[in-house]
């Protein structure tokens, strides 16, 4: 029998309480749990159904909703299918145990959705400064970050136009009429 993204997700279905899926496309889906379930379904993913790589953790902040929704996106190379696993946690004081003991490289996705949206991931071993040397404040990634208001507080913005400013095309214009001048005078 020819291994499909549907016996794939029948599978995951009966072993875990799985909220939502879709099939995106042909070898890609996307399937909801807890975030109670995620690391079973992970760790499954891995050792049963053999996908071999964590290849990104996204976040989407639903500010209306109040909710972060992480996606783990999972692929393996013997089916070359793709699974995201999302799950959905607060978007104040969110904590979500690191997933670095099932993939590595979970450590650096973790690291920049910690910096950039707030969201904790205890265990994680290396969630310090990755981008935002010395940030303080809100995750510049939130929503309701002010990005207008930040960069008025932080840098001097110039007034209109600039000392020495000059017209670009006016003075474009004076050095070439001034180059047809000098030939001029140069062919007489």
């Amino acid at each position: 029998m020819t291994e499909t993204i549907d016996n794939l997700l029948e599978r995951i279905g009966r072993n875990f309480q799985i909220t939502g899926q879709e099939v995106k496309k042909a070898g890609l889906a996307a399937l909801h749990c807890s975030q109670e379930q995620l690391h079973g379904v992970l760790i499954y993913l891995k050792e049963v159904e053999k996908f071999d790589t964590l290849t990104m953790i996204g976040c989407a902040d639903w500010i209306e909703d109040d909710y972060f929704e992480l996606s783990y996106m999972a692929y393996s190379f013997t089916t070359f299918f793709t699974v995201m696993v999302k799950i959905r946690v607060s978007r104040d004081g969110s904590s979500v145990p690191t997933v670095e003991g099932i993939w590595r490289q979970a450590r650096t996705f973790e690291r920049e959705i910690h910096e950039m949206f707030g969201v904790d991931f205890p265990g994680n071993t290396r969630l310090k400064e990755f981008f935002l040397e010395n940030w303080q404040g809100m995750p510049p990634m939130k929503r309701d970050f002010d990005t207008v208001q930040f960069v008025k507080d932080h840098y001097k913005l110039r007034e209109e136009g600039r000392e020495g400013a000059c017209n670009v095309s006016v003075e474009r214009k004076k050095r070439i009429d001034a180059k047809k001048l000098e030939l001029k005078k140069e062919g007489e």
